[in-house]
């Protein structure tokens, strides 16, 4: 399945759309397969794409306390995607989230405005 994005940081018109390995991500191939046999929504697989990608670039420790990904519909197979981790301990405080719009069509899926910061 070809899979494209774009970054919230690219300020280039038009944004760069790059394709990327999306079947190298933690365990997206057998979501990809599932989605394909239809024993998979696309709500559930967007969410599973955040969360890859979440946990591709989150490097936390024992401190950090990991949400769950979230989906919002915004049209059909179209989703506000966001994951987050917070850290608290003492006077440090931290948040790492990844945030973007997927987009699932049958043969291709599309990641628009992705982001992935730490602040604090």
């Amino acid at each position: 399945m070809r899979a494209t994005m774009t970054s919230k940081y690219d300020h280039s018109k038009p944004k760069l759309v790059r394709e990327f390995d999306l079947l190298g991500l933690n365990g997206m191939r057998e979501k990809v397969a599932l989605f394909e046999a239809g024993e998979l929504s696309a709500e559930l697989l967007a969410k599973a794409i955040i969360q890859a990608l979440f946990e591709k670039e989150f490097y936390g420790g024992p401190r950090w306390s990991v949400g769950s990904p979230s989906a919002e519909a915004r049209g059909e197979n179209i989703f506000y995607c966001e994951m987050e981790a917070d850290y608290s301990h003492k006077d440090i405080d931290s948040v790492a989230s990844s945030k973007g719009t997927i987009t699932i069509r049958p043969d291709s899926i599309h990641i628009e405005e992705y982001s992935y910061y730490v602040a604090g």
